[in-house]
């Protein structure tokens, strides 16, 4: 019984957290702050901390990172992605493993998340990055549709993008692109990463 409170309490406060940046994102007050990250460390953490609710869905996931990857990003922002493409892969995973990847490339850094679940038909793939929108009835799973929506806003805001591949009942693949130091963003000399 406290289990299911506490994850019942969590997701609300998810919810929550989500419609306030929403709110702030609209009226211009959501804004970023640039430090250095290493990503592969970073989503460890995360899948870490997420690990109980993994469990309890049935999605054991799996690792395959570069280490270091370093970049000049927001850390809270850049873990809300992650969060969130944790949370849907879990949330649509059908109880699958899930298969995280973090690589450098050149000067970007590059996450994937793939699930082997129920898929995206292609003709909903675009308009689930738009505020409210889902490709499966709401009655069906929970959520507002506002968590990919914040992940593409984030990741565009870093200079970085956001896709996925999929098919019905063939699991979908996010793949996110993000520049090591976003455009028009200036580091200290000390914090920029090395160049490659």
């Amino acid at each position: 019984m406290l289990q299911v409170l506490h994850r019942q309490v969590a997701r609300l406060g998810h919810l929550v957290d989500e419609l306030l940046d929403v709110s702030r994102l609209h009226s211009g007050r959501l804004t970023l702050t640039f430090e250095p990250v290493e990503l592969s460390a970073l989503t460890r953490e995360v899948a870490g901390r997420m690990a109980p609710q993994l469990a309890t869905a049935g999605c054991r996931t799996e690792l395959d990172m570069d280490e270091p990857v370093v970049g000049f990003w927001d850390r809270f922002r850049l873990e809300q992605v992650v969060v969130n493409l944790l949370s849907n892969a879990m949330k649509y995973g059908k109880h699958q493993p899930i298969h995280v990847t973090v690589r450098r490339q050149a000067a970007s850094a590059l996450l994937v998340v793939r699930d082997h679940g129920i898929g995206i038909a292609e003709k909903d793939q675009a308009k689930i990055f738009n505020r409210f929108e889902r490709a499966v009835p709401a009655q069906n799973f929970g959520g507002l549709g506002l968590g990919l929506y914040l992940v593409h806003w984030v990741l565009t805001s870093h200079g970085g993008s956001v896709r996925v591949d999929s098919k019905p009942n063939a699991g979908a693949t996010f793949t996110v692109e993000l520049p090591l130091r976003p455009p028009g963003v200036d580091p200290p000399e000390e914090a920029r990463p090395p160049r490659g």
